[in-house]
């Protein structure tokens, strides 16, 4: 997971230089490339999408420690698998509707809605809700073998 998370982190090198390439020709020269913005929106939104397994892998996440705090490990362990339980619905509905989505998408062989001169294809991009959820899945599954091996080592 983390090769796959440094893979998806080199998106932000042609993100950035699109859009200093759109900027300097936008203020520069009055003349943008009509493809600059939703080619921004597909690099960044496979970056987030698919770096979210990697966040939660590494624990980079956003938590709320105040009650962990003051909880026993014992009960720590169980927020955690509460939690975990909770990205893992959540991923499993991300998996079952968006592959319904992108399925759809594909079908009709959708193109953006931004009714620019680029007007490219975006089905393969909806394809990555179900792909980022999948991968968020796995690594919750991961973290629930971890609580799992946690509890039985400290709890017997």
């Amino acid at each position: 997971m983390i090769k796959l998370g440094r893979y998806i982190s080199y998106l932000m090198v042609p993100l950035v230089v699109i859009i200093v390439y759109t900027s300097v020709m936008r203020y520069a020269f009055s003349n943008y490339p009509k493809w600059g913005f939703e080619v921004c929106l597909f690099l960044y939104g496979i970056h987030l999408i698919l770096g979210g397994a990697l966040c939660h892998a590494e624990k980079k996440h956003v938590t709320v420690d105040v009650l962990s705090g003051f909880c026993s490990e014992k009960t720590k362990v169980f927020l955690g698998y509460v939690a975990e339980i909770m990205v893992l619905l959540t991923c499993v509905v991300l998996v079952y509707i968006g592959t319904k989505w992108s399925w759809r998408s594909f079908m009709i062989n959708e193109h953006s809605i931004h009714q620019t001169e680029f007007n490219p294809p975006i089905w393969w991009f909806k394809c990555m809700v179900p792909l980022g959820g999948l991968l968020l899945g796995i690594q919750s599954l991961l973290n629930l073998k971890g609580l799992w091996n946690k509890t039985k080592e400290g709890f017997r």
